[in-house]
């Protein structure tokens, strides 16, 4: 009789979390995602460069169990705040290309790369300007420059970003680059599928709770979560022969390097070209 009461409780209590696991995904999910998701979106499919960042726009983006506001100048850059920029300083000025990187994704403009070199050069009346853009590869980033370029757009000098996974993006962008796949207007559907899980209320509880209880350990402030988010870009640390993709995306990277580096010495502009790695983890070591 006993075991009998207590397979009924069982029953109920899985009834009722396939119930609320049913809900959570079909009903609040969506709801979250629309009320909080007011702002236009700042990055959009683009025709020359597959995708960029809408010039004066603005809205609360979400990293991780993260979530802060990010502006876009007039520019198309990453900034403080929707402000005009003119397209030549009165000044010098230094100019940071790359990737989510050197956009400073998930960050406040003032903490990212380009934001703390305003900070330290503005006392010498040098503009910086951060026109890095997550998932921006070399040969897109030498798309970037042709473009503002083209638009009169100036700067003394290009800090160009580059980073092991960028040859992934080459790899992915490859069929974009040969115009057998074109950009999408919005970037909206392709967001959600990735992000879907940070607008469930279950996740936001559990999240919640977990700093609740532990204060110190919040999730996704040391370099774990990036050594996780990015493991598949960077499987050729352990699987050399697995990953013929990565010997092709560095050949890409160079050959656009290789552009950007001619294109400074057509416009008469510096370039400072930064390598930075990838975390790696070894054993539970940090290499």
């Amino acid at each position: 009789m006993e075991a009998s009461s207590s397979f009924r409780i069982r029953r109920k209590l899985g009834f009722v979390l396939v119930l609320w696991v049913f809900l959570d995904l079909v009903f609040a999910i969506p709801f979250v995602w629309k009320i909080t998701r007011t702002e236009a979106w700042v990055r959009v499919g683009d025709p020359e460069l597959h995708h960029a960042l809408r010039p004066m726009s603005h809205q609360a983006e979400q990293y991780g169990p993260e979530q802060g506001q990010i502006f876009i100048n007039s520019l198309g850059a990453k900034d403080e705040s929707c402000r005009e920029v003119p397209p030549v300083a009165k000044g010098p000025r230094v100019a940071v290309f790359g990737d989510s990187f050197a956009e400073g994704w998930g960050l406040p403009f003032p903490e990212t790369v380009p934001g703390q070199l305003r900070q330290e050069l503005a006392p010498q009346g040098v503009d910086v300007l951060g026109f890095g853009i997550a998932s921006h590869c070399p040969s897109l980033t030498e798309r970037w420059m042709r473009k503002l370029i083209r638009e009169g757009v100036r700067w003394d000098l290009a800090v160009l970003m580059i980073d092991p996974g960028d040859s992934w993006d080459e790899k992915e962008i490859q069929p974009f680059l040969e115009g057998r796949a074109t950009a999408r207007a919005k970037n909206v559907p392709k967001f959600l599928r990735l992000r879907w899980y940070e607008y469930s209320l279950t996740y936001q509880f559990i999240r919640h709770l977990r700093v609740w209880l532990s204060p110190s350990d919040r999730p996704g402030l040391d370099l774990r979560q990036a050594v996780r988010g990015n493991a598949w870009k960077i499987a050729w640390l352990n699987q050399n022969d697995d990953t013929p993709w990565f010997r092709e995306g560095l050949e890409q990277s160079a050959r656009a390097v290789r552009g950007i580096q001619k294109l400074a010495a057509e416009n008469k502009f510096g370039l400072l070209i930064v390598v930075y790695p990838y975390p790696k983890n070894d054993g539970g070591k940090k290499t």
